[in-house]
């Protein structure tokens, strides 16, 4: 499986961890 094969899977997956981290990030601070 290579990922240049899936731009429309990996792309969405990277905004969404994004968005992840952002929320730990914001949730940890105080």
């Amino acid at each position: 499986m290579a990922f240049a094969d899936l731009p429309n899977l990996w792309v969405p997956l990277a905004l969404l961890g994004l968005i992840v981290l952002a929320a730990v990030f914001f949730s940890r601070s105080p």
